[in-house]
């Protein structure tokens, strides 16, 4: 395939992202398991998204998952 520049590089994180913070209203288990892929690639995730993950996590009663999100987001270097 092609080898991204900066430019596409980011669209596609921006677009990733958007797409994990969208199914995760009707789709939450879709979007754990986008996030999972995109962190397998390397695709950086914002924020937002594992904020949507979270409260996704939350609202369904999966809060040992959540707890274990949290926790990866922290091993990371990211403070929620």
């Amino acid at each position: 395939g092609i080898t991204p520049n900066r430019l596409t590089w980011n669209i596609h994180v921006k677009i990733s992202n958007e797409v994990v913070r969208g199914l995760c209203t009707s789709h939450p288990s879709r979007a754990f398991s986008l996030y999972l892929s995109m962190r397998s690639r390397g695709i950086s995730v914002e924020v937002e998204t594992l904020d949507s993950l979270v409260k996704c996590l939350c609202k369904k009663g999966e809060f040992q998952k959540a707890i274990q999100l949290v926790n990866e987001i922290v091993a990371d270097g990211c403070i929620p």
